[in-house]
């Protein structure tokens, strides 16, 4: 059977071609399986490279470093959508890292810095209320330093009260420089903070 190599275009022989398993988006159920030129020696070709090299093309792929999967690094149905976060250095799908954010909550460290580390869930936000957390601010506008600020300082004091946080983003610019975002919160002490507000 001939093949056709997904990154250069040639026809080659199964045999000597590399069959890849690949997710286009990490909540994908199935992969989708493509054909690479493999090198004669049998080691990685230019080819495979190529898949995962993001300094000649967008849309290239990168291992989750949690469940393993050759995941595409941008949503092809619109672009602009990464579908990665960078965790202790290592990059993480948005699959991971939702099962991660629901299981944790947000880090103390990853607030501190300033950044206001989430992603996007369901419309109304169904898994957080599944997983128990509540909302604590919803649909807050992040214009600047000053709003992004006040809400890591109510995350901050929530995690210090021994409860995970989350924050949801609801609407947000092209880069991320302004938008709106929810917090969410999980017991023990939501209730008494809400109460406070």
């Amino acid at each position: 059977m001939v093949l056709t190599c997904f990154e250069c275009g040639t026809e080659r022989p199964e045999e000597e071609m590399v069959i890849l398993e690949v997710y286009d988006r990490p909540f994908d159920d199935l992969p989708r399986k493509i054909a690479i030129c493999r090198e004669g020696d049998g080691s990685e070709s230019l080819c495979q490279e190529r898949l995962f090299d993001t300094d000649w093309a967008d849309f290239r792929y990168f291992y989750c470093s949690s469940c393993e999967r050759a995941i595409c690094r941008q949503n092809p149905s619109n672009g602009w959508h990464g579908q990665f976060r960078v965790l202790d250095g290592e990059e993480v799908c948005l699959k991971c890292y939702e099962r991660i954010l629901l299981e944790d909550g947000v880090s103390r460290e990853a607030l501190e810095d300033g950044r206001l580390p989430g992603m996007f869930f369901s419309f109304g936000n169904p898994e957080l209320l599944e997983a128990g957390y509540v909302p604590i601010k919803e649909n807050v506008f992040i214009g600047g330093e000053s709003t992004a600020l006040a809400l890591t300082h109510l995350a901050l004091e929530l995690i210090d009260q021994g409860s995970k946080v989350v924050i949801a983003y609801e609407r947000l610019a092209l880069g991320g420089l302004e938008g709106t975002v929810s917090l969410y919160a999980k017991e023990p002490h939501v209730q008494e903070v809400k109460q406070q507000r």
